[in-house]
């Protein structure tokens, strides 16, 4: 496919990094998006190459020379603690720099590598890198150590993937939001998103033609056409993650399937992990079980897909609860906690409010029912539920009214509204660690702290298409 594609990382640029005090005629070369023995583009990596820049045919001319071999190279690192390195896994320098003699005219690599998401997205990290060697100026004796100092940065980017194949990636450089967009995909509609935040950082994107892996400098996706698995075929409207893999299902009426995409070896399974019945998924309607179970969602009923009813593991999907005709069509499911008796702690969003699942988890339908979670001083009929996220064991959940409500989980069927926005609440997302929600409404991106009794605030930034996912993700850049 075509594709018409600006930046994602919006920083990463290739740049010589030149130490800062005495060295040796050596260069650093930072590369954002190079792995060790890993896809290229990648938004969690960078490789630096270190460049004995003296040159030289023939063998080292002693006495008029100023240009030597560099070898016994440590490093050590400071500023952002997520960072893996030579000075902390042996992964990070596959050719042995640390062991090498760099000739003049020669070079090695080894690479930084994002080890798990720790910042905010209001937040650019230093990384300050110091690498010592030593340099063999001298005929007979050790040589010289010395050493050279360079900063790159990590940067946590909140992804807003627009229907219409636009990404917003909105960061903040030192006290400055940022904001930027591209067209991702020109030649699809989105339906769904996930980020990898446990191996590379890719963002991954759900169309009406397959399944797109995007990262790398230049914003475009690492492959030019869909990674879809040669059998897969349909809408994918549901993309997340568990752990190491990413799960992807199409829409469709007949019989759905849930392919897995494993993170770390970026290969598709051989078959379908799981198989649906005669059924048609609701976009974006997944949630995992603290036991790792995963919950899909036809417009009325859920499914439990990876256990039977006696325990064991299954390649099949089975119904979960009775159907909600009576409550109405499934917009958005959640599993915040483990639930508490009688309730299992799923719950789901429909087009007359949210309601809690009551029984026990993986029994047949008859013997759970749906109960209707109590929405205050709230003029019947509630209104809609848009979206759930949860956060912490509390639940989210937005409606066409603009109304965030919140469910802890010691209170399983009663909400209240926390904050209001100015229209129907059509994409949240949470930022953990800064214990901040993100939710667009009219839309336009507002931030709220978790918990707080002020009102959410615009961040100014507005969309031209409708948002149909917030994804948290950081990257590496050499300079800002």
């Amino acid at each position: 496919m075509q594709k018409n594609c600006a930046r994602v990382i919006l920083l990463g640029i290739c740049v010589a990094l030149f130490g800062c005090g005495q060295n040796t005629g050596i260069t650093l070369n930072a590369t954002p998006g190079q792995c060790p023995n890993g896809p290229p583009n990648a938004p969690y990596c960078m490789g630096i190459k270190i460049i004995n820049s003296g040159g030289g045919t023939g063998g080292q001319q002693w006495i008029t020379s100023t240009n030597f071999p560099i070898s016994n190279f440590s490093l050590s690192i400071n500023g952002a603690t997520n960072i893996l390195s030579p000075a902390t896994s042996t992964t990070t320098d596959p050719n042995n720099c640390a062991g090498t003699n760099v000739a003049p005219g020669s070079s090695c690599t080894f690479y930084l590598k994002i080890s798990n998401e720790a910042y905010s997205t209001l937040s650019t990290e230093d990384i300050n890198v110091t690498l010592s060697y030593n340099v063999k100026n001298q005929l007979f004796g050790p040589g010289e150590t010395q050493s050279t100092s360079f900063t790159v940065y990590e940067v946590t980017n909140l992804y807003a993937i627009s229907q219409n194949g636009y990404i917003n990636i909105v960061n903040s450089i030192g006290s400055t939001l940022n904001n930027t967009s591209y067209y991702a995909e020109s030649n699809d509609i989105l339906y769904s998103s996930a980020v990898d935040t446990n191996s590379y950082g890719f963002l991954y994107l759900g169309g009406g033609l397959g399944i797109y892996q995007v990262g790398g400098e230049s914003g475009t996706e690492s492959t030019s056409t869909s990674i879809s698995p040669s059998s897969f075929s349909g809408v994918t409207n549901n993309l997340f993650t568990q752990a190491s893999n990413l799960y992807a299902s199409p829409l469709g009426s007949n019989s759905p399937t849930i392919w897995n995409f494993s993170l770390s070896n970026q290969t598709w399974g051989a078959n379908a992990t799981y198989q649906l019945g005669n059924t048609s998924l609701v976009n974006n309607a997944n949630t995992i079980s603290p036991s790792g179970v995963i919950y899909l969602a036809s417009a009325n009923q859920v499914f439990s897909c990876g256990v039977t009813t006696t325990g064991g593991t299954s390649t099949s999907c089975a119904t979960e609860g009775p159907s909600t005709a009576a409550q109405g069509s499934i917009t958005s499911i959640a599993f915040p906690n483990s639930g508490a008796t009688p309730y299992t702690g799923l719950y789901i969003g429909t087009g007359n409010g949210l309601y809690a699942e009551s029984g026990s988890l993986g029994t047949t339908s008859n013997n759970n029912t749906w109960a209707q979670v109590n929405q205050g001083s709230l003029s019947t009929p509630v209104p809609p539920i848009n979206i759930i996220a949860t956060y912490n064991g509390t639940l989210f959940a937005g409606d066409t009214q603009g109304n965030i409500w919140q469910i802890e989980s010691s209170s399983a069927t009663s909400a209240s509204v926390v904050a209001t926005l100015p229209g129907a609440i059509t994409a949240i997302g949470v930022d953990s660690v800064a214990n901040v929600m993100y939710i667009v409404s009219n839309n336009t991106l507002y931030g709220w702290v978790i918990g707080s009794s002020n009102a959410p605030t615009s961040t100014g930034v507005t969309f031209s298409s409708p948002i149909i996912g917030l994804n948290i993700a950081s990257q590496l850049v050499s300079s800002i």
